[in-house]
């Protein structure tokens, strides 16, 4: 009798075809800098990461980020008592993760994070 075939095993699915430009700003293992647009509400924030706009929610910033709505212009600040207020408004350089991407025929929709270590503010310009 003839030996039994061996088993096929099945291939990943190919990754989603990204322009370079994109799957460099958006590679999981880079902390993306990232630059506010000038939308900032309570719901949260915009921001431009290389060709990709990315929004991060605030549930997805830390604990003692508050949105500010009094201040002008509108910004989240922290709460931390020992240190000085660190501001996010219009212009200031964030550090971020990205923590989702929807590819869709319009374009591509990304969620970031800011609740890691290391992430956050820069610099504020």
């Amino acid at each position: 009798p003839a030996p039994p075939a061996p088993a096929l095993r099945r291939r990943r699915p190919a990754p989603p075809r990204r322009p370079a430009a994109v799957s460099r700003a958006l590679h999981p293992r880079r902390r993306p800098r990232a630059r506010l647009s000038d939308q900032v509400n309570k719901m949260g924030f915009q921001v431009e990461c290389g060709p990709v706009g990315m929004f991060i929610s605030r549930h997805n910033l830390p604990k003692d980020m508050k949105f500010v709505s009094t201040s002008t212009p509108v910004s989240y600040v922290s709460d931390v008592s020992d240190e000085q207020p660190t501001r996010i408004v219009t212009g200031t350089e964030v550090r971020v993760r990205v923590a989702g991407t929807h590819v869709d025929v319009g374009g591509i929709s990304v969620i970031g994070t800011m609740k890691d270590d290391f992430l956050g503010v820069i610099s504020d310009t």
